[in-house]
């Protein structure tokens, strides 16, 4: 691979270098204003490594048109790709790895994937789940301000390719979440990610959702 390095495009290259990107949507109309007002970066700061946080290495491997464009169809992007697109070195990413408790991510010799959670397009290679393999429930954890939507309506994929749900009431969740019942539909296609994340495309009505805590 050539030692040139690889651009994000310009909204995700201030965003990357701005935000912190935990729980939060894309604004990148804030991250540019931010940017603007702070001035220019003094010429130190400017060849600084950038010091790549657990969620914003979470946000490149799931959400970065950038380093989408170099996943293979499993999603799997190599090391040297991220290391030209954000500055950071592959120690740092596999530091990051290693301090991960739930399974996020896979590594396939020189290359690292996020299992699942992506916005951007690759071709999903899920197990699907058929038969005795389906539960007759899953779990989904939500806040108390999406609750009421959900509730009104439908579980809803959102900017996301699935909704993320559990086969078990998940063990550890914050307090500021309420978990949500659910009986699978017989027509909706039921996906397993290899950190046990039961994933489905279609929205989920609510006369099939309870309200478990």
């Amino acid at each position: 691979m050539s030692n040139t390095k690889i651009p994000l495009i310009p909204n995700e290259k201030i965003f990357f270098q701005e935000e912190s990107t935990r729980r939060k949507p894309l604004n990148y109309a804030d991250a540019r204003h931010r940017q603007h007002s702070s001035g220019a970066s003094s010429s130190s700061d400017s060849r600084r490594p950038p010091f790549l946080t657990p969620q914003k290495f979470s946000w490149l491997l799931r959400h970065s048109a950038a380093v989408a464009e170099h996943m293979d169809p499993d999603a799997f992007v190599e090391f040297e790709v991220l290391q030209q697109i954000s500055g950071a070195s592959k120690d740092r990413m596999l530091e990051l790895i290693a301090q991960d408790q739930k399974g996020r991510y896979e590594i396939r010799g020189e290359e690292v994937r996020a299992v699942n959670g992506h916005s951007v397009h690759f071709c999903d290679n899920y197990e699907v789940l058929s038969g005795e393999r389906r539960p007759e429930f899953l779990y989904h954890a939500t806040n108390d301000k999406a609750l009421p939507l959900i509730m009104a309506g439908a579980l809803k994929r959102m900017g996301r390719h699935y909704i993320h749900m559990y086969d078990g009431p998940p063990q550890k969740t914050s307090v500021r979440y309420r978990i949500l019942r659910i009986r699978p539909l017989p027509g909706h296609t039921l996906y397993r990610t290899k950190n046990g994340y039961i994933l489905c495309r279609e929205d989920i009505p609510a006369e099939f959702i309870e309200v478990w805590n």
